[in-house]
């Protein structure tokens, strides 16, 4: 989280609209990846520059760009040429940070969408995807390699679904739909993991699990910071974006998955905060029972300890260190003491 903060501001008295990658290095070599396909078909081709006339959409088809790597900023630049993206766009664009949005001016498309993994080692990860819309030519600006993007095209080779048959929109809202998918597959995990921190606080509450809640509930609050305005753009994705029946039914259905899968991160964030506190009071309650037993077993000591320390003075005259039966009557006194203390306690309810 503090490593997303450091990125998200720029250079003071840096112009608006610069372009400048700002984000981690994926490892991922920029290039440019061009998807043509119609109803008829699809074909895939990598492209060194974009150029207009190859990347022409066939007869009532769609053209899909894919900038994949954001270092290259005259691919970036030039790709985003094509559709005269306003600078200030291409800045969103090359900063990995910037909040979900949706742009719509006429028939220009322009959104920011996240999407989610989980890697072993790193565990939530965030990459992002801008993506933007003209006539029939969409292009996403990717930061990373994004599988489940390649998912979409993979389909769209394939001819499954209704991709082909539909036109650029319906593009967008798969790929949103991708972004939600994506997010509800963490949130379940998630929720998993939640699952096993619970049942370790019922059997055994430590700092350990004190730690695993708060690291739930920082993977919960990044996660959701990218899904509620996810939310808002499938809400606010315009109902003209695809008119035929299936496509409204299929836009109401993104939206209200989204919608509850904020919902759910929500509720397990507030369970989260439930279980911090329960572990709280389990630890509070496990160091009180030690403290008064400590305490029963000082206050028990504590006549003992007066009955020694005055039969251990130096003094010569003293009647019971003559007395026969001296030692065994102390002994049977520190008993009793013991004993009447014990009986107490158990009355009191304290042992």
């Amino acid at each position: 989280m503090f490593q997303l903060l450091k990125l998200l501001g720029r250079k003071a008295g840096a112009p608006p609209g610069r372009a400048e990658y700002v984000g981690r290095d994926w490892g991922v070599a920029p290039r440019l990846e061009v998807l043509r396909y119609g109803p008829e078909g699809g074909e895939l081709r990598r492209e060194q520059l974009p150029d207009a006339e190859r990347l022409h959409p066939p007869e009532g088809g769609v053209t899909w760009c894919r900038v994949r790597g954001l270092a290259d900023l005259e691919l970036v630049k030039n790709t985003a040429a094509l559709l005269d993206l306003h600078p200030l766009l291409v800045e969103d664009a090359l900063n990995t940070t910037q909040r979900p949005k949706l742009e719509q001016d006429g028939d220009r498309v322009f959104a920011v969408m996240p999407l989610y993994g989980l890697d072993m080692e790193e565990g939530l990860t965030r990459q992002q995807v801008s993506l933007a819309r003209r006539g029939n030519l969409v292009i996403t600006f990717e930061e990373g390699d994004a599988p489940a993007l390649d998912g979409v095209a993979e389909r769209i080779l394939r001819g499954t679904g209704r991709i082909r048959a539909s036109g650029p929109d319906y593009l967008l809202l798969v790929m949103l739909d991708t972004a939600v998918d994506s997010a509800r597959v963490v949130v379940a995990s998630l929720a998993e993991r939640s699952e096993l921190v619970e049942e370790r606080i019922m059997d055994k509450a430590d700092e350990d699990t004190l730690r695993s809640i708060h690291d739930l509930k920082r993977d919960l609050l990044f996660l959701l910071n990218g899904l509620r305005p996810l939310r808002e753009i499938v809400a606010r994705f315009g109902d003209e974006a695809e008119a035929n029946h299936f496509g409204r039914h299929y836009l109401r259905d993104v939206r209200e998955h989204a919608a509850s899968l904020v919902e759910a991160a929500q509720a397990l964030r507030e369970n989260l905060t439930s279980m911090m506190e329960a572990t709280l009071s389990t630890i509070g309650l496990r160091q009180n029972e030690v403290m008064r037993t400590l305490t029963v077993i000082a206050t028990i000591f504590i006549p003992l300890t007066f009955i020694v320390g005055v039969y251990g003075m130096n003094f010569e005259i003293m009647p019971e260190l003559t007395w026969p039966w001296g030692y065994p009557a102390v002994l049977l006194l520190m008993a009793g003491v013991v004993a009447g203390l014990v009986i107490w306690f158990r009355h009191r309810r304290w042992l």
